[in-house]
């Protein structure tokens, strides 16, 4: 039994430890053509947690990923990390939620995580700034979200085949 938590629980530092790099790596890579959008490339470790472990483990995940990665770089506390933070946590319910009542594939489940962080993001810019304008941006997040998604969801797909968990 003892073996089982220490297994999981090296599992989930490895995510974790992934998810962070990630995220600061993919900070380092601008879209110029799309302000804002990345790539998404940290949510791929995200969503082996959620169909690994379940809804817990992906959430701890993708908020310590959020936290650790801020402190890392500096940001903790900063607008970027407030974005980032409530996109994270609309893109995580989503995808929990979907995941539960839908029979999505995690192509599908990615690609609205993609949909549901920007839309996180794109509420909390609205409130922090006052400006309900920004609201026009949203389909410019929802169309990057299907490539980005696809893109992630596919990763996560063939690392879960990898390890012959499925997805």
């Amino acid at each position: 039994m003892g073996n089982k938590k220490v297994y999981k629980m090296m599992r989930m530092t490895m995510l974790l430890a992934l998810a962070i790099i990630l995220h600061y790596a993919e900070s380092l890579i601008e879209l110029p053509a799309v302000p804002g959008v990345r790539l998404g490339f940290a949510n791929i470790m995200g969503l082996i947690a959620l169909y690994i472990y379940g809804p817990a483990e992906m959430l701890q995940v993708n908020y310590g990923r959020v936290i650790i990665a801020s402190l890392l770089n500096g940001r903790i506390f900063t607008t970027g990390f407030w974005l980032s933070l409530m996109g994270v946590t609309l893109a995580s319910i989503a995808s929990i939620i979907f995941k539960k009542i839908t029979k999505c594939s995690i192509l599908g489940i990615s690609i609205i995580s993609g949909v549901f962080h920007g839309l996180g993001q794109i509420i909390l810019v609205c409130y922090i700034y006052q400006q309900i304008g920004m609201i026009y941006y949203l389909p410019v997040l929802t169309l990057a979200a299907i490539p980005t998604g696809l893109f992630t969801g596919y990763i996560a797909y063939l690392t879960l085949n990898r390890l012959k968990i499925g997805g």
